[in-house]
């Protein structure tokens, strides 16, 4: 008897009393099978071989099983079976939140997508996800959601067919603008969208000063409410007669 298992499952265990199952290589497609032999089987005796698979991928999922002998059959066409098997999606296994840009000219806005999914990676819809903006001022809108905490501005959805709960962050302050999404029963993500100043410069000379307080050594990212990770900054050590890179700690602006 050869199963041969199908691309999207991962083979979990076989057994069958008659005989002792192994699993091999299918030269032919690259994938796996299960082969049994079974030593004598008596005129209408049967035998069964349990295989047990996990799938991979929301969909249907076919199997097909051939079985053969050494004695003349004179009935092939009996020796072949194949089942088709819906898979549906598994549970909630793992919360997601991007965003299209993390870096946002300050007053614009950046659209968001929490996605939750199975531990397959598959869209699970149906999930209640909340969204709360933890920092920075910006306005958090959630097209369909409900308002779960007035003070904090929550907004729950259900992610949709794509697992997705889609969003916008408008009037993104300067700084960090974060926002955390949180399911029940995984563990919660968050992700920042830095609100910064952006500098049009027109032809022509121009000089431009940016002015610190006389803090030597300071932390950038504390002086100007930035995430040091967003920060790439440097300054020249005549001393070392080499440049200095900003590594998220005091800097000295001397």
């Amino acid at each position: 008897i050869v199963d041969s298992l199908p691309a999207d499952a991962s083979f979990v265990s076989a057994e069958s009393a008659q005989g002792t199952p192994e699993v091999a290589g299918d030269s032919n497609t690259g994938l796996q099978k299960v082969v049994c032999v079974v030593s004598r089987l008596a005129v209408g005796e049967t035998a069964t071989v349990t295989i047990v698979v996990e799938p991979e991928k929301v969909g249907t999922l076919t199997n097909e099983a051939t079985a053969s002998a050494v004695e003349v059959d004179p009935n092939q066409g009996n020796n072949r079976a194949s089942v088709d098997t819906t898979v549906e999606t598994g549970d909630p296994s793992k919360l997601l939140l991007t965003a299209e840009s993390t870096r946002v000219e300050t007053g614009g806005s950046v659209s968001l997508t929490a996605t939750v999914v199975d531990k397959h990676g598959n869209a699970v819809s149906g999930v209640s996800v909340t969204l709360t903006r933890t920092a920075g001022t910006g306005t958090l809108d959630v097209p369909g959601g409900t308002v779960v905490n007035a003070e904090t501005g929550a907004v729950a959805m259900a992610t949709n067919g794509d697992g997705n709960v889609p969003a916008t962050l408008e009037g993104v302050s300067f700084g960090a603008n974060t926002v955390k999404a949180e399911v029940t029963g995984l563990d919660p993500v968050t992700i920042d969208v830095l609100g910064e100043w952006r500098l049009r410069l027109t032809s022509g000379r121009q000089i431009i000063a940016i002015p610190f307080q006389e803090l030597s050594p300071a932390d950038p990212a504390e002086l100007l409410g930035i995430p040091g990770a967003h920060l790439k900054l440097a300054y020249y050590d005549p001393v070392a007669e080499e440049y200095v890179t900003y590594a998220q700690q005091p800097f000295d602006f001397a």
